[in-house]
């Protein structure tokens, strides 16, 4: 690449990125030097006799970087320098200091005052140049970074308002449908109507545990997960989540056993989505499995193991780790025969790597799927000193 810019004696420009400078010193020999050695083909330069001039040219925007002098009149190098700083649309502008001072003060006052580099007069105008490239290269970089911090905090926000807005937009009709459906079922004018409301009642149900499975698994893959830890005994938990599921588990005609095999151990926790998370476990082995689907906790080195295992076909072991990523089920998703949305795994996954924990999937034959979710006994960061 640098062969393509020599010409026939060598020479080839330092600077060969679009670029707009501005010189500001007092010195006019300075700035004619600047407009000889600094301006190329990609880049256009700008000069001013003082900061007031300076930082009246740098307002109008357009700019790349800023050469400044430091004794200037009017408004010395210093006072530009913190004028650019305090300025929103120019705050991250390169500024480089060109100076005939290099004593300890003047070096770290203009630091001090915002510089990002610092030259001493006489300058070396080819050194110069490559310290230039380098502090213009840098300044783009870094505003690309800027600007995709600014993009992912409007989607996260975008992401939050649109959460907020299915939250409310869907509950609220799905509530009154329901709430109506149970209402003629409960009073029918024939069997036929008190059949059919009881499936939309049925149908708007699951449809309202669907809306509250992908709001919550929507905050909990995109978010940072804050942990509200609590001591708690084994046994509690898997009573809870058996509890919860239990309807569920006799809906489907799926026997569902918890098993303590952990002796009462107790873990520090986020309780709530714990058990959330081990729910997710255990619907999806009700739901894609058959029974019976047992619950099971034993120690495991410092912590405790749980899992979920029942007696179904199984997962092709192609298809496991496609379990784990969100929208993904272990069937065909034209093609399969049972329910969800298949971010019941990575939901489940996510909380417990955030405890510090680990969950896996495997299948063993004639046997049955088996998920296996490790939790320590506290979160790493949360032991005592």
């Amino acid at each position: 690449m640098l062969a393509q810019r020599l010409d026939h004696s060598g020479f080839f420009f330092v600077l060969d990125e679009p670029a707009h400078l501005l010189v500001a010193d007092d010195d006019p020999i300075l700035r004619e030097f600047a407009c000889v050695h600094l301006a190329t083909p990609e880049v256009t330069l700008d000069t001013a006799a003082d900061g007031a001039e300076a930082l009246q040219k740098l307002e109008g925007g357009g700019y790349d970087l800023a050469l400044v002098d430091l004794d200037m009149p009017i408004m010395d190098g210093f006072q530009l320098i913190a004028r650019i700083r305090s300025s929103p649309a120019l705050q991250h502008l390169p500024v480089v200091v060109v100076t005939g001072r290099e004593d300890m003060m003047a070096i770290d006052k203009a630091f001090q005052a915002g510089a990002t580099s610092f030259a001493v007069k006489p300058l070396n105008w080819r050194l110069l140049s490559y310290q230039l490239r380098y502090v213009l290269r840098a300044f783009r970089q870094e505003n690309e970074i800027r600007v995709a911090k600014q993009r992912a905090e409007q989607a996260h926000a975008i992401k939050t308002n649109i959460l907020r807005l299915v939250q409310h937009e869907l509950r609220t009709p799905l509530t009154s449908i329901v709430g109506f459906a149970e209402h003629i079922e409960a009073h029918p004018k024939s069997s036929e109507v008190a059949e059919f409301a009881g499936l939309i009642a049925g149908a708007g149900r699951r449809f309202s545990a669907n809306v509250s499975d992908l709001i919550s698994a929507a905050q909990t893959l995109t978010s940072d997960i804050a942990l509200r830890l609590d001591e708690i005994r084994v046994p509690q938990i898997i009573d809870a989540v058996v509890a919860a599921e239990a309807p569920n588990a006799r809906e489907k005609g799926v026997p569902l056993r918890g098993v303590d095999g952990a002796h009462g151990l107790r873990i520090e926790c986020d309780r709530d989505l714990v058990v959330r998370a081990l729910r997710h476990i255990v619907r999806n082995a009700i739901e894609h499995g058959e029974g019976p689907v047992d619950l099971m906790a034993t120690p495991d080195r410092d912590g405790v193991a749980f899992a979920v295992r029942d007696r179904g076909a199984g997962i092709e072991p192609g298809r496991l780790e496609q379990c784990l990523a969100a929208f993904q089920q272990g069937e065909d998703a034209l093609n399969r025969h049972s329910a969800g949305m298949g971010l019941g795994l990575p939901v489940a996954q996510r909380v417990f790597a955030a405890h510090g924990g680990t969950l896996s999937v495997s299948h063993v034959a004639d046997v049955g799927c088996i998920v296996v979710a490790t939790l320590p006994a506290r979160p790493p960061g949360q032991w005592a000193a």
